[in-house]
């Protein structure tokens, strides 16, 4: 057994930034996170805080306004 750090941690310090863009660099989500946070456990806030326009649609709930 080895003493001092522990080697996954790795103690990290400072910020991530989770970054969605589309297909041309255009940011449609940012999360900013600290560093030891594993990025796993973000994506979906990153995907569920997306600013994406859609088009209006005359149907809401599979019904027809």
């Amino acid at each position: 057994m080895t003493d001092g750090n522990n080697h996954v941690d790795r103690s990290k310090l400072g910020t991530k930034r989770h970054i969605l863009t589309d297909k041309n660099g255009i940011p449609l989500s940012v999360i900013i996170s600290s560093a030891s946070t594993h990025d796993v456990k973000l994506v979906i806030d990153v995907v569920d805080n997306s600013v994406i326009k859609r088009p209006s649609s005359k149907y809401r709930n599979g019904k027809e306004e």
